[in-house]
C-alpha cells in the first residue's frame, strides 16, 4: 500500500510539474506574441507617419513650384511668350522634323540612315512608276478624246454650214412669197384674195424658221465652232 501511495504521489507531482511548465510556456508565448504585435504596430505607425509627412512635404513643394511658375510668367511675359512659341514650333511637323535631323537623327548609325534613305527612295520610285502608268492612261484617253473632239468639231462645222445654207434658202422662199403677195394684190378676184392669205401665212412661217436657223448658227459662232 505504501508503494502504491508513493507512486501516486510521484505521479501527481509529475503532472503538476508538467502543468506548471506548460502554463509557463503558454504565458511566455503569449507575452512574446503581444510584444511582437506591439512592435509591429509601432513600426507600422512610424512608416505611416513618415509617408504622410513625405506626401505633405512633396505636395507643398509642388504647390510652391507652381506658385513660382505663375509668378515667373507674370514677371517675364515676353520670355514666357517666346517659350510658348518655341514649344508650338516644336509641335509642328516641319520644325519637329528639322529638330530631329539636327539632334536625335545624328545619333543613328550611318547604316541605319542609309537604310532609311534607301527605303524612302524605293517608295518614291514605286510612286513615280504608278504616276507614269497613270500618265500613259491619261494620255491615251486624251488622244481618244481629241480624236472624238476633232470629229465632232468637223461635224458641227459641217452642220453649221448646212444650217446657214438652209436659212438662206428659207429667206429666199420668204422673198418669193412676198413677191407672190404683191402679184396677187393686182388680182381683184376672191380666189386671188384667198390665195394671198395662204401665201402670207407661208411667208410668216418662213420668217420664223429663218430666225430659228440664224439663232442656231449664231450660237455655234459664239462658241468658236463656226
Amino acid at each position: 500500500m505504501d508503494a502504491i501511495r508513493e507512486a501516486a504521489q510521484e505521479t501527481g507531482k509529475a503532472v503538476d510539474s508538467g502543468v506548471r511548465a506548460a502554463s509557463e510556456l503558454l504565458l511566455s508565448g503569449a507575452h512574446e506574441a503581444a510584444a511582437q504585435y506591439q512592435a509591429t504596430q509601432e513600426r507600422s505607425e512610424r512608416f505611416l507617419d513618415t509617408a504622410v509627412s513625405h506626401y505633405r512635404s512633396t505636395e507643398q513643394a509642388a504647390f510652391d513650384k507652381l506658385k513660382e511658375g505663375v509668378a515667373f510668367v507674370r514677371e517675364h511675359q515676353a520670355a514666357s511668350t517666346a517659350l510658348a512659341a518655341g514649344a508650338a514650333l516644336v509641335i509642328l511637323p516641319g520644325p519637329r522634323r528639322i529638330l530631329w535631323r539636327q539632334t536625335l537623327g545624328r545619333l543613328r548609325s550611318k547604316e541605319a540612315q542609309y537604310q532609311a534613305i534607301e527605303t524612302r527612295a524605293r517608295q518614291a520610285q514605286e510612286t513615280l512608276t504608278q504616276q507614269e502608268a497613270e500618265a500613259v492612261k491619261l494620255e491615251q484617253r486624251l488622244a481618244a478624246a481629241r480624236e472624238q473632239y476633232d470629229s465632232g468639231l468637223s461635224k458641227l462645222r459641217s452642220t453649221a454650214r448646212q444650217l446657214e445654207s438652209l436659212a438662206s434658202q428659207v429667206r429666199s422662199t420668204e422673198r418669193t412669197g412676198r413677191n407672190l403677195i404683191l402679184d396677187l394684190r393686182e388680182l381683184p378676184s376672191k380666189q386671188a384674195l384667198g390665195l394671198r392669205s395662204e401665201v402670207a401665212m407661208q411667208v410668216a412661217a418662213a420668217k420664223r424658221q429663218a430666225a430659228i436657223l440664224d439663232k442656231q448658227v449664231w450660237g455655234l459662232v459664239k462658241k468658236g465652232v463656226y
